[in-house]
């Protein structure tokens, strides 16, 4: 099957959509290992089929100092990705991460 471009100008291959973003660089350098690491899904555990980058509008309600830019990257699966509360449920699951880290013995 022939690669065509949406309006958007991305990529359709068959029925898979490739989207390229943009990213600042230190999203890249997280994003990389990332794709080397092939983490699981956040949400399931089973294997991902894209990855995510997620970056908190209010890095202080996280627990990040005022002015410091947070960000982690994330797996998801085919099948979490199809649901509608995918962004909803990726928000909770990594705000319990945040608050497990945050009162973890080592801090």
């Amino acid at each position: 099957m022939s690669k065509r471009s949406t309006k958007r100008g991305h990529t359709l291959d068959g029925d898979r959509l490739h989207v390229k973003a943009v990213l600042p660089p230190a999203l890249q350098s997280l994003l990389q290992p990332t794709l080397q690491r092939r983490p699981c899904c956040l949400l399931c555990g089973g294997p991902h089929q894209a990855v995510g980058v997620f970056v908190p509008t209010y890095p202080e309600r996280w627990g990040f100092p005022a002015g410091f830019r947070a960000g982690c990257t994330y797996g998801v699966c085919q099948r979490c990705l199809a649901r509608p509360d995918t962004q909803d449920r990726v928000e909770a699951a990594l705000w319990d991460d945040r608050q497990k880290q945050r009162q973890a013995p080592w801090n």
